[in-house]
């Protein structure tokens, strides 16, 4: 063997040794720095189970929800003391003033109120039952107020409202009354 190849082999041994040397070294290293990452982890777990993190969540609905009740008890409090007040229909009411104002300057509301007057005029010389049960049928809207009306009419003078309606009964031509509105105007 020549001295070239011995010394080639003995370089590649040496070199190979080297790497493996290095690589030996560099996996200790690795298996160092797993370790301190392991370590690691398991500080963050204990520090984690430290906060218990259900309880956490637990806590902040708690605070969330007395905040919401804090704040719906602000609230109540504030409508309480503004119906309590003896004013808080004009302040709601205020900015609305003009247009109430000139709406019961127009004739558009004296125009309503004849009419609703009106209706209810023919209404009473109806017998009771029919007026009634034809308000509720013709007028959803406004029906519960024409009873109300009617009641209290019948209520505060009872002997016109029969008056009336006898005379209603009384002009009304004979082929258009039953027996018992014959009746009712004889009697």
């Amino acid at each position: 063997m020549n001295t070239n190849t011995i010394i080639q082999t003995l370089i590649t041994v040496f070199s190979s040794g080297a790497i493996l040397l290095i690589l030996r070294q560099q996996i200790s290293s690795q298996k160092e720095q797993i370790n301190n990452l392991k370590s690691t982890i398991e500080s963050m777990k204990e520090y984690m189970d430290i906060f218990k993190i259900d309880e956490l969540k637990k806590y902040a609905s708690v605070m969330k929800e007395r905040a919401e009740a804090d704040g719906q008890l602000k609230a109540e409090k504030v409508i309480r003391e503004t119906f309590e007040s003896k004013d808080w229909a004009n302040k709601i009411f205020e900015p609305f003033k003009d247009r109430f104002d000139k709406l019961f300057e127009t004739d558009q509301f004296f125009r309503g109120q004849e009419l609703f007057n009106n209706t209810i005029d023919h209404f009473l010389l109806l017998p009771r039952d029919e007026a009634i049960s034809l308000i509720k049928e013709k007028y959803p809207i406004n029906g519960k107020y024409m009873i109300e009306e009617i009641e209290s009419i019948e209520t505060s003078d009872p002997d016109f409202v029969k008056e009336q309606r006898r005379n209603f009964l009384k002009d009304l031509p004979n082929h258009l009354k039953t027996d018992e509105e014959r009746n009712q105007i004889d009697s």
